[in-house]
């Protein structure tokens, strides 16, 4: 967290937005804490995945094409890249992220997780805007 503010000093930020997968950690703990060190400095907000950012992939995608590949409550599932992968073959963060980021529809996605929610609802409060919807 010391070294995104650095790079975001260095940089002259006007605000920063951390992002990380939550894993085992407490998002709930986590964030107003990260929130508050990295608020010294610059206007900034944390903002942890539920799990993983592949979780947020999975979500992305209708209930029948998880279904159909086994997936059930992606949210739960210790190991997000590994389902994304049965839906993507080969799947690896550095070729198929983007790609993968770039289909999500947002409104949607929001529907379903309340992190990505959150992602959304911070990106607009650090550009000084309320986030329509959700």
């Amino acid at each position: 967290m010391i070294r995104a503010m650095e790079i975001a000093r260095s940089r002259r930020a006007d605000a920063v937005l951390m992002l990380c997968d939550e894993d085992d950690d407490c998002a709930a703990a986590w964030g107003p804490d990260a929130t508050r060190v990295m608020g010294q400095k610059v206007p900034s907000l944390a903002v942890m995945a539920v799990r993983e950012y592949e979780t947020w992939l999975l979500l992305a995608r209708d209930h029948i094409s998880l279904g159909a590949a086994g997936i059930h409550r992606p949210e739960t599932l210790r190991d997000a890249k590994k389902a994304l992968a049965i839906l993507v073959p080969g799947y690896l963060p550095t070729t198929h992220q983007l790609s993968e980021t770039r289909g999500i529809d947002v409104a949607f996605l929001r529907s379903r997780s309340k992190s990505f929610d959150k992602l959304v609802r911070s990106i607009a409060a650090l550009c000084g805007t309320p986030a329509r919807g959700g």
